[in-house]
C-alpha cells in the first residue's frame, strides 16, 4: 500500500502478485488471513472475501474478519452488507 500511495502503482501490484504467489505455492505455513489480506490490498475483492467469510465461519467473534467483509462489501457497492459488517 505505501508504494501505491506513494505514485508507484504497477511496483505494488508486482510486489503483491509475487506475494500472493509465493502464499499459494507455500500452503502448509501460510495462515489464510495472510492471502485474503493480500487478495485485498490487490483489489481482488472476490477472492479475498471468500477466504475473509471461510475464517469467519470459524472464527465469528473475529472484527478484523468482520473489518474486512464490510470493507470488501463497501468496495463492491453493497451498501446494506458494509452497514451490516459495522
Amino acid at each position: 500500500q505505501e508504494l501505491r500511495a506513494h505514485g508507484y502503482a504497477e511496483e505494488a501490484d508486482d510486489v503483491i502478485k509475487r506475494a500472493i504467489k509465493w502464499f499459494l505455492d507455500h500452503p502448509e505455513v501460510v495462515d489464510l488471513s495472510y492471502l485474503a489480506t493480500c487478495y485485498y490490498i490487490g483489489e481482488r475483492w472476490d477472492q479475498s472475501e471468500k477466504i475473509f467469510e471461510e475464517l469467519l465461519q470459524k472464527d465469528p467473534e473475529n472484527i478484523e474478519y468482520q473489518g474486512y467483509l464490510g470493507a470488501i462489501a463497501a468496495r463492491k457497492g453493497n451498501v446494506k452488507k458494509a452497514e451490516a459488517s459495522t
